[in-house]
């Protein structure tokens, strides 16, 4: 599908019309929105839950995804952004490449030290093997059964989910029981930042039964068309980060293992990458594209 930037400039003139702008500004108004609105979402698992996003890098895929990572990654104060081969299509790639899994949910509500979830857990692990047809000539055979339980505090509404280590004999349940209270608190320490000495409720049980599947590599740049249009450049709107600048267009192997300093353009099948002023691009031994911001 080839873009109709035409098309755009017309809708977003009619909008400025409507605010009084024009559709330059209007533009810049959308990615400004959008990328607050997905900065406050990377927020809410970060900052909230006692993390400080400048301490890690930045994973970033999907079709836009990596347009708009190092705006994104600027707003947060993270300076290393990681760009996985073939974004795009990253997420079919995990679900072809990670292992079958089939998961079974049972409700079991009462006291944690009351309740018997031996029967609770058999129930589930059976489900979750028939799901994953293990044992039939066309199922998979588990290798990796887990366990979790779904815990809160007596009382409460909202529930954690903690893992659970296999029963032991009648005469460790003691140990046992102390094992998922001390992760139940843990979790609920680093979620809500309290711990409360009340007793535990359990509300349900979850098992998950997982099967390998055959290993296979992802194709390389260049086998999966991914050269693009290196040596050409494009006009780039970088609002408060530079303004409109003339960039230089790279196809992603013909980045080879070199670097690019920022401002420019990676293209590749079904993805781009924005790189901004004061940033600069590598690619990896893995073939990820590293962006990083420069001193």
């Amino acid at each position: 599908m080839k873009l109709d930037t035409d098309a755009a400039q017309r809708a977003l003139a009619g909008l400025g019309d409507r605010l009084g702008s024009d559709a330059a500004a209007v533009a810049r108004g959308v990615i400004r929105y959008a990328v607050a609105q997905m900065s406050h979402a990377l927020r809410l698992v970060t900052l909230r839950r006692g993390y400080d996003p400048r301490d890690f890098a930045f994973v970033a895929y999907g079709g836009a995804g990596p347009l708009h990572a190092a705006l994104l990654a600027r707003e947060l104060g993270i300076t290393r952004t990681i760009i996985p081969p073939g974004p795009g299509h990253f997420s079919a790639f995990g679900m072809l490449a990670g292992p079958l899994r089939a998961d079974a949910v049972r409700t079991v509500v009462g006291p944690l030290d009351g309740t018997d979830l031996t029967a609770a857990f058999a129930q589930a692990q059976r489900a979750a093997l028939d799901e994953l047809g293990a044992g039939s000539e066309d199922g998979a055979e588990a290798t990796e059964i887990t366990r979790y339980a779904e815990l809160r505090y007596q009382g409460q509404e909202h529930t954690l989910e903690v893992p659970v280590p296999e029963d032991g004999s009648p005469a460790e349940r003691g140990e046992w029981l102390r094992q998922l209270r001390n992760s139940f608190d843990r979790r609920c320490l680093e979620a809500y930042a309290f711990q409360l000495e009340v007793p535990l409720e359990v509300v349900s049980v979850r098992v998950s039964a997982s099967a390998p599947v055959p290993a296979f590599t992802w194709p390389s740049d260049d086998a999966a068309g991914g050269a693009g249009p290196s040596g050409s450049s494009r006009r780039v709107d970088f609002d408060t980060h530079g303004g409109v600048l003339d960039v230089p267009v790279i196809g992603r192997a013909g980045l080879g293992t070199g670097r690019c300093d920022g401002p420019c353009v990676v293209e590749e099948p079904a993805a781009t990458t924005l790189v901004l002023p004061a940033q600069a691009v590598s690619r990896d031994e893995m073939g990820n594209l590293v962006i990083e911001e420069q001193p």
